[in-house]
């Protein structure tokens, strides 16, 4: 069974650049840690130069709706209680 997923948000151009990793942080709703994790995990699509890195939203929503379910499924560490 498949299951579609909708995207973040809807972009207002498909092929709009994100340029630097707060702009695509700030589209996915991740920290720039997570992003970077999901580039070497998940093949999160972005193209680095330099010190640079881009993308576009509509390279993001695809990458989304392949594998955003595992992106989202990981559950939180469980906070630890002090020991008194």
């Amino acid at each position: 069974m498949t299951v579609v997923r909708k995207a973040i948000r809807p972009a207002t151009s498909p092929d709009t650049l994100l340029v630097g990793w707060d702009e695509i942080a700030r589209y996915m709703r991740r920290s720039k840690r997570a992003l970077r994790h999901y580039v070497l995990t998940l093949g999160l699509p972005v193209i680095k130069v330099g010190n640079n890195v881009s993308t576009s939203r509509a390279l993001i929503d695809t990458w989304i709706v392949t594998y955003g379910h595992v992106a989202r499924s990981r559950k939180p560490k469980p906070k630890r209680t002090p020991v008194l």
